[in-house]
């Protein structure tokens, strides 16, 4: 038999609520996800492919290249997004974690820091397709 006391027809209600509101917040969040393109790109591979795919000019004869940039790969998860996003990017080359290549792609968040990188003459700029953002050769020593 069904009940119908009153503390009965209090819970039937509230449980019908509790089910309205998180079909709602389901809804309004897979909304939100989709309207800041979370869903469809959650690793920011197109971002990363527009920005570091621009190198592949510069990179078209080499196999392996290094990494030169603002900060250390694994300083925070913003470099190591960006590191995993041009390594993506740049396939068929391969980009290793360090600087001990002749070629190296220069990732800096300013164009400032770039200068201040290739100032001392260790290296020719190949390319340098946005800012902060180049393609390196060290010079002979």
């Amino acid at each position: 038999m069904i009940s119908t006391s009153p503390e009965s027809r209090i819970s039937q209600f509230v449980a019908a609520i509790l089910v309205v509101a998180c079909a709602w917040f389901a809804t309004s969040e897979m909304v939100r996800v989709s309207n800041e393109g979370m869903a469809a790109d959650p690793y920011r591979v197109a971002e990363g492919d527009a920005r570091f795919g621009t190198l592949r000019p510069f990179l078209k004869n080499e196999r392996i290249v290094g990494w030169l940039a603002s900060r250390a790969i694994g300083a925070s998860e913003a470099d190591e997004v960006a590191h995993s996003q041009a390594r993506y990017a740049i396939v068929p080359t391969l980009l290793a974690g360090d600087t001990d290549r002749d070629v190296v792609v220069a990732c800096f968040d300013t164009d400032a820091e770039l200068d201040a990188a290739i100032a001392n003459g260790a290296y020719e700029v190949l390319g340098r397709p946005s800012p902060g953002l180049a393609v390196l050769k060290r010079r002979a020593r």
